[in-house]
């Protein structure tokens, strides 16, 4: 089901709006039916990978991403959004955000409940979903942070920003 996303605001990115896809019913019926181990069963990594139109390994990864959308803030600051199609133009997203005390990634799977219609709603996807990752990490300093580091990571959020923007080319 085609849905309308909307993308919290932050003090670094506005407040918007993409289109999403929510097989979250769909991949609920596969995850009840085959118990909360349903990645190790082969049938179900298929069934989601039917439904999304993708080919993954046998635990439901989408080994090789059709793009990546890489942005660089100062040294040691990084984010990278792996961008998958699948054979019915579905986008899934994986994504690494690394800083040099902390980061997360993912890779894109077919157990996500949230895919993306077109490769600009899973890039701002993408954007937003690292901008807020780092928002929290520069509200929420640990014990290692230091001025260089709220530094690196506002430089990071800034460039994200700019890649948040539309193009005209």
């Amino acid at each position: 089901m085609e849905i309308s996303r909307k993308l919290s605001e932050t003090e670094y990115l506005p407040k918007t709006t993409i289109q999403a896809i929510d097989y979250s019913n769909e991949l609920n019926a596969i995850k009840q039916e085959y118990g909360p181990r349903y990645w190790s069963h082969s049938e179900a990594v298929q069934k989601a990978a039917d439904l999304w139109g993708f080919n993954c390994n046998e635990f439901g990864i989408i080994p090789e991403p059709k793009d990546q959308l890489v942005i660089k803030g100062s040294e040691r600051y990084e984010v990278e959004v792996d961008l998958s199609e699948s054979t019915k133009g579905h986008y899934l997203i994986g994504m690494s955000t690394q800083t040099p005390t902390s980061g997360f990634s993912y890779a894109p799977s077919v157990f996500m409940r949230l895919g993306y219609p077109s490769a600009q709603d899973a890039r701002l996807a993408g954007i937003y979903e690292a901008g807020t990752y780092l928002t929290q990490r520069l509200q929420n300093p640990c014990s290692c942070s230091s001025r260089a580091y709220q530094a690196g990571l506002e430089n990071l959020l800034q460039q994200l920003q700019q890649a948040s923007q539309p193009t005209l080319f």
